[in-house]
């Protein structure tokens, strides 16, 4: 568990990133946060989020998004093991 500032938060830029929806924006910057200290795992029902998601894009802003895994729902238990 990480207690995220929102400082902290707000300096990761992901207007361009390919999502149009301030709430999945917000939890990938959440995710960047966490991401500066370890993995973090993303799991998302909405198939959009794939989809739009720019992940070389973001990769290319943020070295450390290499920890951040975004992950279905029916994926998260072959994850976990």
């Amino acid at each position: 568990m990480h207690i995220v500032e929102t400082s902290r938060v707000l300096r990761y830029n992901v207007d361009d990133v390919g999502l149009t929806a301030e709430d999945d924006k917000e939890v990938i910057r959440v995710a960047l946060v966490a991401a500066e200290r370890g993995d973090v795992y993303v799991v998302a029902t909405d198939r959009h989020f794939f989809e739009y998601l720019d992940l070389t894009l973001l990769c290319r802003k943020y070295s450390h998004v290499s920890k951040v895994k975004v992950v279905k729902p029916q994926d998260i238990v072959k994850v976990m093991l």
